[in-house]
C-alpha cells in the first residue's frame, strides 16, 4: 500500500458501490497496466471489493485484489456468448455492481455486464488517430458496445475526449466521462533533484521503440547533439522494432544507455532518478502516466505538441513543447536545455507543483468512484 495518501472525501458507509470487476487483457503492459494497478490499489484502500478478470485467448483468470492467491481459471470457448454467460454468472454470484473494462477485454466485459444487469464502462487510454484504431475491425465492436450494450466510456485526456466525440458522437456526462490519469507520490524520487552517476546531463525516454512514439527523431537528434556536446547522456528504457537504429558507437561510449528490454516500474524510477529531462516525442498520446511520474520526480518534461493532453505540459512554464515529428526542433530544445542557460530549477518546481495539484491519484480515484456511483444509481433507477 502507498505510504502517503490524500483523503478522497468519500465516506465508505454512504457509498453506493462496494464491489467492482476489472476486466483486463492478460498481456496488458506499459502505462495502461500502471494506471489500472494504481486505481485498484486505491479502491482497495477505500474498502471496495475489487475482483479482476484477466482475459487471454485461451482462458479467463478470476482473482480478488485482496487475495491474489485465490484464483479461478476457466477455459475460453470459441463462442463469445458462452464466455459472457459464464462471466455474467460470476458477476451475479459475487454481487459485483459494475464492470470496468480495459483495452481488448471491453466487449467480453460489456456483454457479461449486460447479461448480469449491471453497468459497464470502458477506459480509452490512447488517441484514436493511432494506426488501426479506426478500422472496421475496431469500430464495429466499439459501436456495438456503446449503442447496443450501453457501455459508457472514460477518456484519459481532453484530446481523447475530442476523438470520441468526433468519431463516435459520444456526449460528456451521458456516455462519456473525462478522467485524467493520476500519479501516485509513493516513490523516493518524487520532487527530488536528479542523482546522476557522473557529470553528464541526462535525458531519458521510456516507452516503445517505434516510429509512432517519435523514437527515430529522438535517436537522430541525440546523435547530432553528441557531435557538439560530449557531456550528455540518453537513457532508453523499453523495447521495440526501432532499437536497431541506435548508433552502436554511442552505446559503446556510454553516451546512450539502453535497458535490457522492458523493466519493472521500480527500475524505470531508477532511470528517472539519474536524469534531468524526460523526453516524450510521441506522434499520438493519451496522457502518459510515465510523464506524470517523471514530472513528480522533478524531471523537466520535453514533449511534442501531440503529447500535451489536458495541458499537462505548458511551454516555458513547467517544461518545453516542440513541434511534433520535427527532429530539428527537438534537437534545438535539447541543445538549449543542456547548455546551462535554461531555467531548469524553475521548470522542475513548476512540473512537480502542477502534477501534485492537477494529476494526483486521489483526484483520479475520487472521480472514478463518483462515476461508478452515478452509473449504478442510474442502473437501479431503470430496474
Amino acid at each position: 500500500m502507498r505510504s502517503s495518501r490524500q483523503s478522497t472525501g468519500i465516506d465508505s458507509e454512504k457509498r453506493l458501490v462496494h464491489s467492482l470487476l476489472m476486466c483486463v487483457p492478460s498481456e496488458m503492459a506499459g502505462g495502461a497496466h500502471s494506471v489500472v494497478n494504481d486505481l485498484i490499489d486505491e479502491l482497495v484502500h477505500m474498502s471496495v471489493d475489487v475482483s479482476i478478470a484477466s482475459v487471454s485467448s485461451h482462458s479467463i483468470a478470476l482473482t480478488n485484489a485482496r487475495d491474489p492467491s485465490c484464483r479461478i481459471v476457466r477455459r475460453r470457448h470459441r463462442w463469445l456468448g458462452h464466455d459472457s454467460i459464464s462471466l455474467a454468472h460470476h458477476i451475479e454470484q459475487t454481487g459485483i455492481q459494475i464492470v470496468h473494462c480495459h483495452l481488448s477485454a471491453f466487449l467480453l466485459g460489456a456483454v457479461s455486464a449486460r447479461l448480469a444487469h449491471v453497468p459497464s464502462v470502458r477506459t480509452i487510454h490512447g488517441r484514436l488517430d493511432r494506426p488501426g484504431m479506426l478500422s472496421y475491425r475496431e469500430r464495429i465492436p466499439f459501436w456495438i458496445s456503446i449503442h447496443i450494450l450501453a457501455q459508457k466510456v472514460v477518456a484519459v485526456s481532453d484530446k481523447v475526449t475530442l476523438d470520441l466525440q468526433k468519431y463516435y458522437g459520444l456526449r460528456k456526462g451521458i456516455n462519456l466521462f473525462e478522467i485524467a490519469n493520476g500519479c501516485a507520490f509513493d516513490h523516493p524520487a518524487a520532487g527530488a533533484s536528479p542523482v546522476e552517476d557522473d557529470e553528464r546531463f541526462g535525458f531519458v525516454f521510456v516507452g516503445r521503440f517505434e516510429e509512432a512514439k517519435g523514437f527515430p527523431e529522438l535517436v537522430n537528434a541525440f546523435r547530432r547533439l553528441c557531435a557538439v556536446n560530449h557531456r550528455v547522456r540518453l537513457y532508453l528504457v523499453g523495447d521495440g522494432p526501432c532499437k536497431r537504429i541506435v548508433d552502436p558507437t554511442l552505446l559503446d561510449s556510454g553516451a546512450i544507455v539502453q535497458s535490457k528490454g522492458w523493466v519493472s516500474r521500480e527500475e524505470v524510477r531508477r532511470f528517472l532518478q539519474r536524469s534531468r529531462v524526460f523526453v516524450l516525442p510521441s506522434h499520438s498520446e493519451g496522457l502518459s502516466i510515465t510523464l506524470l511520474e517523471a514530472m513528480s520526480a522533478g524531471l523537466v518534461p520535453l514533449v511534442s505538441k501531440a503529447a500535451t493532453g489536458s495541458n499537462v505540459v505548458r511551454d516555458r512554464l513547467n517544461g518545453i513543447v516542440f513541434e511534433t515529428k520535427s527532429e530539428d526542433d527537438l534537437l534545438a530544445q535539447m541543445r538549449w536545455l543542456a547548455s546551462g542557460d535554461a531555467p531548469l530549477p524553475r521548470y522542475r518546481l513548476a512540473a512537480v507543483a502542477s502534477v501534485t495539484r492537477d494529476f494526483n491519484i486521489s483526484t483520479m480515484t475520487q472521480r472514478h468512484v463518483e462515476m461508478y456511483e452515478k452509473l449504478v444509481s442510474s442502473s437501479r433507477g431503470r430496474s
